[in-house]
């Protein structure tokens, strides 16, 4: 019976590992896929180039900060254990990312009672994608 216990817990652990890979990677390939699209939402439209240099700075600041998230979440699952870690992680990269959705177009007009929870920003769309990244490798 050991066995069988064994081997679905492999198989359990196995498939999780492919989904989050997979769900990582698919980040990846829609925020790439959809840079144009970024670009004219969120960064200024006089120059289209520098907004999607702009897009594609975001993205890659956020590859280059994951090693980062490796290390404090890799630490904290030795400390607090590896659930808590896992679990914590889903947690505040869906928050994160939630909040990307709420983020207005840098061209919508400006309200002055949602400025303080959805501003202007594009610098707001680089943290917030930064903060995401750096939860990922929990």
């Amino acid at each position: 019976m050991g066995s069988n216990d064994q081997r679905s817990t492999i198989r359990k652990v196995a498939v999780s590992s492919f989904l989050g890979n997979f769900i990582e990677w698919f980040d990846y390939a829609t925020y790439s896929y959809f840079a144009v699209v970024i670009a004219n939402v969120f960064f200024p439209g006089d120059d289209p180039a520098l907004a999607l240099m702009q897009t594609f700075a975001v993205f890659a600041l956020s590859f280059l900060l994951r090693p980062i998230g490796a290390i404090f979440w890799g630490s904290m699952g030795d400390k607090k254990g590896r659930k808590w870690a896992l679990s914590t992680s889903i947690f505040l990269m869906t928050g994160a990312t939630f909040c990307i959705g709420l983020l207005p177009g840098y061209h919508r007009p400006r309200r002055p009672h949602l400025a303080a929870a959805a501003p202007h920003d594009p610098g707001f769309l680089g943290f917030r994608r930064v903060c995401r990244r750096c939860y990922v490798p929990g």
